[in-house]
């Protein structure tokens, strides 16, 4: 995901690229923390979203207690949901703290990753 703001008070514009790693609760373990970690390398922001359904949650609290400290300890941000399609089961366990990663890898990043009509959206916002 990527954003585009600017401030009334702040000069320039202000642009952020936001990473996701999704995990279903079978494969939640301590590496999708530092999967989304390594997005940090050409992302603002990165968060892990782990798909729990509410029938299979109380089974994992010790591990998504793990993965909490350990998403929290490294800056990623942590977000749990019961419903991937219904945002009022999304529980934000961690905010993503701000990264500064080098510019060219955020462009080199987007240049593999993103569709030529976003590009020429971006290319728009930044104009």
């Amino acid at each position: 995901m990527a954003t585009y703001d600017s401030y009334e008070f702040v000069p320039g514009k202000h642009f952020d690229v936001v990473t996701f790693e999704a995990k279903t609760f079978e494969a939640l373990d301590v590496t999708a923390v530092y999967e989304a970690l390594s997005h940090r390398r050409a992302a603002h922001y990165s968060f892990l979203l782990a798909y729990v359904p509410g029938a299979v949650r109380e089974s994992l609290e010790s591990a998504i207690e793990d993965l909490t400290y350990e998403a929290d300890q490294h800056g990623v941000g942590m977000v749990v949901l019961a419903d991937p399609r219904d945002y009022k089961t999304w529980e934000f366990l961690v905010e993503a703290d701000r990264n500064d990663p080098d510019p060219r890898d955020v462009n080199d990043f987007l240049d593999t990753q993103i569709s030529a009509a976003f590009k020429d959206k971006i290319r728009r916002w930044l104009r």
